[in-house]
């Protein structure tokens, strides 16, 4: 696994997630309360979280994001017991395969995530990498409010092959 240094791109191997998600369609800034829900879910029926939340886009990032995204909330969670955690209602159950990302960590005001998220996708092909799959942000942390500010700690994350020669 490459180091995680803030502020620079890095390729790396990712493992398998087997997550619970919630698929979402409205405005981005009510994502949170979306991982809530989902949290809320496991709780009730009997499970734990085992990750922080993963947060799927069906879109890259961009400004309309704010007022029309669609995705996936994900979170990896098992039964806190004998027994399986199952899905039902809006949660499904899925595997995000094992693959090779681009990955940045951020850590910084939420409003910077747009810059950051554009960084890191205008940043593939100096690498010698394009897009492979859809754009992804995994928490590191639970956002802080500090000064005013919401504080988000996070690793996007897009999946990438190598550019054709």
């Amino acid at each position: 696994m490459a180091k995680k240094e803030k502020g620079s791109i890095n390729v790396k191997e990712c493992e398998p997630y087997k997550v619970f998600c919630i698929e979402f369609e409205g405005p981005f800034t009510q994502t949170g309360e979306k991982i809530g829900e989902l949290i809320d879910w496991i709780h009730e029926h009997g499970g734990i979280t085992a990750s922080q939340p993963i947060i799927l886009h069906t879109d890259n990032p961009a400004p309309a994001m704010m007022e029309h995204w669609r995705g996936d909330i994900c979170i990896e969670a098992m039964a806190d017991g004998p027994g399986e955690l199952r899905p039902d209602g809006d949660v499904v159950a899925k595997e995000i395969p094992s693959t090779t990302v681009a990955a940045l960590v951020y850590k910084g005001p939420v409003q910077g995530l747009m810059k950051a998220s554009n960084d890191l996708l205008s940043g593939l092909a100096t690498l010698g990498y394009e897009q492979a799959g859809p754009f992804r942000e995994v928490m590191l942390d639970e956002p802080q409010e500090k000064g005013g500010n919401v504080i988000t700690s996070e690793e996007l994350q897009v999946p990438v092959k190598k550019l054709a020669s």
